[in-house]
């Protein structure tokens, strides 16, 4: 089988092995189909370090394209935006669209340690349109969820697909412990304060009314509970601090310099102005027609994030799910903190006041 060098160069990273290190010597890998190469790669290394390791493909093309599918239609892209909140819609919408698995998949994801789930960016949320009995073993153990980069998404970047592996490798083995560290310190000057300022020089001018209480630190750690119980479960790459925002309290212009991919397509230099938390004009050199499309919805048209980028290794390079992580980045999510219903906009070097007073923002 031939493989990229992307993949050759899985067995010199230590993300994966640092993570192995910790969970038992019984791995299960699961991935979809685009992405077997990448689950044996890594299922590789496991055996490399003495684990007892197996892979299995959990998600199907035929599976890919009903989901895709079912996500165009209007009626159930709203139900998407609620699937976190709604158990009545959420077992309505999965039992059209999960994948099943045999037996042997579910016993073996019971009796392991460790998970991994290899995906593609593409495959970012199917891990939740997966089996059900497969999720709810694989959510009380040890799991590591990575969503690698993908030739389509170079394609649509105009990126070389070298270099983007490479974004991807230094974003996922830049130090958790650094991270952790630069985003307390940024916590501990907004703690106490209730109003951001970001301004930039392509003309970002906004402001923010927050709740401490609605301060994240997401540095890898998926569940600070089951890391006290001993279970490492991880999703990478990582590295930012974000501010859900409950009210419309947001007012200003913003600029969003990082281009992104949304529907397939590609935005950038996006211009948006908001007024008491909700898009109330918008503006985009490229893929403007896109952005319109998911701002037609009034839920979709409000701020509900604000989030500061940590990790120091990225290089912004178009991909959401890196750049905004990126360091002396901020991204604005509009939408429902929701699979679907939630897009962040990313853009580069802002200066931040914090009460007038202009924040630290060191590594």
């Amino acid at each position: 089988m031939k493989r990229s060098k992307g993949i050759e160069r899985l067995r010199n990273y230590l993300f994966l092995r640092s993570f192995l290190e910790k969970c038992g010597n019984n791995v299960v890998f699961l991935c979809g189909d685009v992405s077997r190469d990448f689950c044996e790669e890594m299922a590789y290394v496991a055996k490399s370090m003495n684990r007892q390791s197996r892979c299995f493909e959990v998600i199907k093309e035929q599976q890919r394209r009903k989901i895709g599918e079912v996500a165009e239609r209007k009626e159930i892209r709203n139900i998407l935006g609620f699937l976190t909140r709604s158990k009545t819609l959420r077992k309505f919408l999965l039992f059209f669209v999960r994948s099943k698995v045999d037996k042997e998949v579910i016993k073996s994801v019971k009796d392991c340690d460790a998970v991994v789930w290899v995906g593609l960016h593409e495959d970012f949320d199917v891990f939740y349109l997966t089996d059900k009995r497969v999720v709810d073993n694989i959510l009380n153990k040890s799991f590591l969820f990575l969503s690698f980069p993908s030739r389509s998404t170079a394609e649509i970047l105009g990126t070389n697909y070298g270099d983007y592996w490479k974004t991807f490798f230094d974003a996922l083995n830049y130090p958790w412990e650094k991270i952790k560290a630069s985003g307390e310190a940024l916590r501990e000057q907004l703690l106490n304060n209730k109003t951001l300022k970001v301004t930039s020089p392509q003309g970002t001018d906004f402001t923010v009314n927050f709740k401490e209480e609605n301060i994240h630190l997401f540095y890898g750690i998926l569940n600070e509970k089951a890391l006290d119980d001993g279970k490492i479960q991880l999703q990478l790459p990582a590295g930012e601090l974000f501010i859900e925002v409950e009210e419309p309290k947001v007012e200003g212009k913003m600029f969003f310099d990082v281009p992104r991919i949304l529907d397939g397509k590609l935005l950038s230099n996006v211009t948006v102005t908001v007024e008491n938390g909700n898009v109330t004009g918008f503006h985009s050199q490229r893929g403007e027609s896109i952005l319109g499309k998911f701002f037609e919805q009034k839920r979709s048209r409000t701020v509900k994030e604000i989030g500061f980028g940590l990790n120091a290794a990225i290089k912004p390079c178009g991909s959401i799910y890196i750049d905004e992580k990126a360091y002396k980045t901020i991204h604005v999510g509009f939408g429902e903190l929701a699979m679907l219903g939630h897009i962040d906009l990313v853009m580069s070097n802002p200066t931040v006041y914090v009460n007038e007073k202009c924040l630290k923002w060191e590594i």
